[in-house]
């Protein structure tokens, strides 16, 4: 496995908890590099919702056999020099339970190689029953990117399932006109915190795609460039309003050389505090990267089966 490369954190201001403005309080930060091995299966592009800001609802791909999948993750976690973090994600995983419910099984048996597994969800869909099953920690993000919304609280979803490992988290895009500034971000979560009971929250830019050097989506994404470029909200436009506001603390930067993690504490004046992530993907650097490294960075398992060590599909191709 190569070394990851860390980034240099971004100086910037924020105020600590008492108030005080403290300058370039990252610089004094590590930038914490992952402690675990990131797997990704790409269950399906499937989904039974159309959001406009989804990219992967344009990919049209055949789906592999179970058991093809299933020898794929299974070649992933043994080949990780440490224990594996594995993301499903889709198009909506849970538009494939037997594929889920196969991968499942196997987390059991590999239990002592897997760290965490993270499901993302638009949560319209019934947890299953064998998650409580499952001793390793799960994460389920769900994709909430506006309020109020009808789609089901976590409280819904826990109904019948008791399952202590399990941990959910809120997904939500920064979309001009809709979530794109603090105040806004603060009405969502707090309209989740009180719906769901969710403490944590990871926000995100929408994906930095171009025409040129596009190497990780099909053709047909290019109508997309349109939405991103005018919908845009940049993380650092939030954060410079972040940082005028004592209610909100950094905590810690984690990544790699393209994808960065930073962590903040929004204490919450009576009541508990909620843990904010914003999560920044520099897609070109990941171009460069991924041309220019040797060796897998991270293990990729798209829905026809193909495995790769990033999320290119012509580089990086793992064949056994």
């Amino acid at each position: 496995m190569i070394q990851r490369i860390l980034l240099q954190p971004v100086a910037t201001v924020v105020r600590n908890t008492n108030n005080e403005e403290v300058s370039d309080m990252t610089a004094e930060l590590t930038l914490e590099p992952y402690r675990f091995q990131n797997i990704y299966m790409i269950t399906t592009y499937r989904c039974n919702w159309d959001c406009d800001f989804c990219l992967f609802k344009h990919n049209k791909e055949e789906e592999a056999s179970i058991v093809h999948m299933l020898s794929q993750l299974a070649y992933s976690i043994d080949g990780s020099d440490k224990p594996a973090y594995l993301k499903i994600t889709g198009g909506e995983p849970f538009l494939c339970p037997d594929l889920l419910r196969a991968v499942f099984a196997l987390c059991r048996l590999e239990k002592e190689s897997i760290y965490k597994v993270g499901i993302g969800t638009n949560g319209s869909i019934p947890l299953p029953d064998y998650f409580r099953l499952l001793e390793t920690p799960i994460n389920i993000f769900l994709s909430r990117h506006t309020y109020p919304d009808e789609l089901p609280s976590v409280y819904d979803l826990k109904r019948d399932l008791y399952a202590p490992s399990v941990q959910f988290r809120i997904n939500c895009n920064l979309i001009r006109g809709q979530v794109d500034t603090l105040d806004k971000m603060k009405e969502h979560m707090r309209y989740h915190a009180v719906k769901s009971g969710v403490d944590q929250f990871t926000f995100r830019e929408l994906n930095h795609v171009t025409l040129e050097d596009n190497l990780f989506y099909p053709r047909q994404i290019y109508g997309y460039v349109d939405y991103y470029q005018k919908h845009l909200v940049p993380v650092a436009q939030i954060e410079e309003e972040m940082a005028r506001d004592p209610e909100f603390e950094l905590s810690r930067i984690t990544g790699n050389a393209y994808d960065t993690n930073r962590w903040y504490w929004w204490n919450r004046p009576d009541a508990p505090r909620v843990s904010v992530k914003f999560r920044i993907i520099d897609e070109q650097k990941l171009v460069n990267y991924n041309r220019v490294t040797e060796g897998v960075d991270e293990y990729v398992i798209h829905p026809d089966g193909t495995l790769t060590g990033c999320w290119d599909k012509d580089l990086k191709l793992i064949r056994r």
